[in-house]
């Protein structure tokens, strides 16, 4: 199978770093292009209770702010392996997006599992 385009979730922790090498390295192979995305799960943070309430409009904005940042240095990383790449920020507010995705994804979902620890 060939790829032409690859989906990469980013949120800059160790699993996402590692899955990016991964798809870098794929991409490569396969002279494919990475769609990084960063998803903001406001669901995650509205069910996580009434204290976060007064600040929720604060919490939101500086969770855009750091998912722009994961993307950009994603970017860049797959820019210096000599790849082609777009970042979209989106937001999740019904329920958690990987699991939409995994179950919905029209293409072959593959999972990167973390190191144990």
């Amino acid at each position: 199978m060939t790829y032409k385009r690859i989906l990469v979730p980013v949120d800059g922790s160790r699993a996402s770093n590692r899955g990016l090498r991964e798809a870098i390295r794929l991409a490569k192979g396969q002279k494919a292009g990475l769609q990084l995305v960063h998803v903001v799960d406001e669901h995650t943070v509205l069910v996580s209770g009434a204290e976060v309430g007064p600040y929720m409009v604060n919490l939101m904005l500086e969770l855009r702010k750091r998912g722009r940042q994961v993307l950009r240095s994603a970017e860049a990383l797959v820019r210096r392996h000599g790849l082609k790449c777009t970042g979209v920020l989106l937001e999740a507010q019904a329920a958690p997006a990987a699991d939409l995705i995994v179950r919905t994804a029209p293409v072959p979902v593959m999972l990167v599992r973390a190191p144990a620890a």
